[in-house]
């Protein structure tokens, strides 16, 4: 078994975590439609967490090598509530 932190054989070591924003509110719905049959978030309802919710949506995500020029992100997201919003 390798350790975890090792690089060469953890993704983990490449994720990054950040709030986030309306503009991720698309790939917000496609996870909450693929992890959920019943009683799933709108993107009301994110739209509401991200911007005025007392608490925070974070995004998890790790940057693939480019293709071309851009790179791509894959990720999933959190709520927490009652989080304190940083300063």
């Amino acid at each position: 078994m390798l350790h975890e932190s090792h690089s060469v054989h953890c993704d983990a070591a490449h994720i990054e975590i950040r709030r986030a924003e309306t503009a991720d509110i698309p790939a917000l719905m496609a996870i909450e439609e693929q992890s959920f049959a019943t009683d799933r978030m709108t993107q009301r309802n994110f739209r509401y967490a991200i911007l005025k919710a007392k608490g925070v949506v974070l995004v998890a995500y790790r940057q693939v090598p480019a293709v071309q020029e851009s790179p791509l992100a894959t990720g999933s997201s959190g709520f927490m509530p009652g989080l304190p919003t940083p300063v």
